[in-house]
């Protein structure tokens, strides 16, 4: 019967994608469990697809308990999906407003720099020349190691403020601004991979 196919599939559809929601809530480094915090909307549009097999399957063979425990799960995961999405929707309030200039007033301008220097690259000269050259008010450079904090210690002479760490294997991160930093921190959201 076609029916016992189609359940399994719905089944294996739902459990996948509740794995790979929650895999993100596991405290690792791992490529494979963070990679999954990034397609939240494509994962809560593929819930769509076991839902609508389990609504075909429902009519098919007339409803049962078990259809409305397969379509809680979905509905309880797409729900956690879109309680990480929405913050990022416009229906969702600004976190900051929008500067108002005064009229007459020249309109303020904030440069930001930001650049994944690759630990393995060897330019410093060109990526120092380029930070010179465009003088941003904020630059944030990503896979910054020792070589690299060794290379770039001119910065600091042109920056009054710095906070980040210098690590290995391209883990390292550093912002650097000409304003006061506020309530410096470096979180480790993430364990180091060993």
């Amino acid at each position: 019967m076609a029916a016992t196919p189609l359940l399994w599939t719905i089944r294996v559809l739902t459990l996948l994608l509740v794995a790979v929601s929650v895999l993100p809530m596991i405290p690792s480094g791992q490529w494979w469990a963070r990679v999954w915090e990034f397609p939240r909307l494509q994962l809560t549009w593929a819930l769509g697809v076991p839902l609508v097999l389990l609504a075909v399957h429902a009519w098919w063979q007339r409803p049962r308990a078990g259809h409305a425990v397969w379509g809680a799960v979905m509905l309880a995961t797409g729900g956690w999906q879109m309680s990480h999405i929405l913050p990022f929707m416009p229906i969702s309030s600004t976190e900051v407003p929008a500067a108002e200039v005064q009229p007459g007033s020249a309109r303020p301008t904030l440069k930001v720099l930001t650049a994944n220097i690759t630990y393995t690259n060897d330019r410093y000269a060109q990526v120092l020349a380029t930070v010179l050259r465009e003088d941003p008010d904020l630059l944030l450079l990503i896979e910054v190691d020792r070589p690299w904090a060794e290379e770039l210690a001119p910065l600091d002479q042109h920056y009054a403020h710095r906070v980040g760490e210098v690590r290995d294997e391209g883990l390292g991160i550093v912002l650097w601004s000409r304003f006061p930093l506020l309530e410096q921190e470096v979180k480790h959201l993430v364990p180091s991979v060993a």
